[in-house]
């Protein structure tokens, strides 16, 4: 299996697309790295993980932010949500 424990970050995992996304990927043998503003949120998508046997990680925090970008040098699958994208103005 090609997804066998490679390693996916999602970002905006707390929100429904990301997050079945993740669960998704996770039911793939992914290990997933779930990142959003809200952790509260981020643990309900790893509930749906855990449960069905899979492996996560809950990184709450600002993808903006210098410090969070450098700490995964290498990324397997980087999946990138884009919040209040506004395609009209």
């Amino acid at each position: 299996m090609i997804w066998k424990d490679k390693v996916a970050v999602v970002t905006g995992a707390g929100g429904t697309l990301c997050s079945e996304i993740a669960v998704m990927l996770a039911g793939k043998g992914m290990k997933t790295v779930l990142v959003g503003r809200t952790a509260e949120k981020l643990e309900g998508t790893a509930e749906k993980i855990r449960a069905r046997g899979g492996v996560c990680r809950i990184e709450a925090g600002d993808v903006n932010d210098e410090e969070a970008k450098a700490k995964y040098k290498t990324l397997d699958l980087p999946i990138l949500a884009i919040a209040d994208l506004n395609l009209l103005t």
